[in-house]
């Protein structure tokens, strides 16, 4: 008794979808990307303006590196409280389309020219001027001003600095390598079984050459896999060693999920409030560390986050 067209509308309209990411082989510490949307919201129609699809926000977009991955769940429900009998024994088959876009360019990092100041206290900045077209308004705006003054960071060709993004391997050895000065590997470098990055490739050796990378079992160093929270508490803590004074317990309520090799350090940069956990008390160790606290972390480390963190 109900015609098509009423079906399928209140199909789109009481379908909803939320899609997760995360890695199901390590322990689950999922991140929505997409909340509980109705079908008619993620809905696209060729030629037709008000269904284009759903386009990710900025926060929820994401990069998988070279030889890595990510999991998506995908959960599909009904708004049992909306719906009516016009849904009862109805079956649907879904095509899902996801549209992904290849990175054009590796960031090309540069070196500073000039000093980068004390690592304590008020440093002096250079000359030039941070400009960021894509964190303006973001709420790591002041440390990546202050990185980008001292010549610890660099945009990407684009002039942008994707604050939201994971950052890989490389992009921390490169980053770590700036804010410590750190001279060429030389005779010290270590030799990786799989491909380094050119642009990448001294920062990975220098770093690695002082023991703050050290290489997985089969000799590689996966310069494109993304790190984790807890793998860049680790390496931070290392390159500028910090160490635990007394001990403490981890307050977060995922403390569980945190390696063994990394708790040392995590309760280290916990005491010396590097790091602190989300609005929930997890921490999420198993998460891919996004390039803003990264640079967040980095910032109090080099002794300049006091000068704008009641910002």
């Amino acid at each position: 008794g109900y015609g098509r067209d009423i079906v399928y509308d209140s199909f789109l309209r009481n379908m909803r979808l939320s899609i997760e990411k995360g890695k199901l082989l390590d322990p689950w510490s999922p991140q929505k990307i997409v909340d509980n949307k109705s079908l008619a919201e993620l809905f696209y129609e060729a030629g037709n303006k008000e269904r284009q699809g759903y386009f990710l926000k900025e926060s929820e977009r994401f990069s998988i590196g070279k030889n890595d991955f990510v999991d998506l769940k995908y959960t599909l429900s009904m708004d049992y409280e909306n719906s009516g009998n016009e849904l009862q024994g109805i079956k649907a088959n879904l095509s899902l389309l996801i549209n992904a876009n290849e990175k054009a360019e590796e960031p090309v990092p540069t070196e500073p020219t000039e000093p980068s100041g004390p690592s304590k206290g008020k440093g002096t900045s250079t000359s030039k001027k941070a400009s960021i077209p894509d964190a303006s308004d973001h709420w790591a705006h002041d440390c990546i001003k202050t990185l980008l003054e001292h010549g610890v960071i660099s945009g990407y060709p684009d002039g942008t600095i994707r604050p939201d993004n994971p950052i890989s391997r490389a992009e921390t050895a490169v980053l770590i390598r700036n804010a410590l000065k750190l001279a060429s590997a030389g005779q010290d470098a270590l030799h990786y079984r799989d491909a380094l990055p050119s642009w990448a490739r001294d920062s990975i050796q220098a770093t690695s050459a002082k023991k703050i990378f050290v290489g997985y079992p089969d000799q590689t160093f996966r310069a494109d896999r993304n790190i984790t929270r807890e793998e860049m508490t680790v390496v931070l803590i290392k390159a500028f060693n910090r160490k635990l004074e007394g001990d403490i317990s981890i307050p977060f309520l995922d403390r569980d999920q945190i390696g063994k090799w990394a708790e040392e350090f995590v309760k280290t940069a916990v005491q010396q409030e590097i790091i602190v956990g989300y609005p929930d008390n997890t921490f999420k160790p198993k998460n891919a560390i996004t390039r803003a606290e990264a640079f967040t972390i980095i910032c109090k480390l080099m002794g300049w986050h006091p000068e704008h963190q009641s910002n």
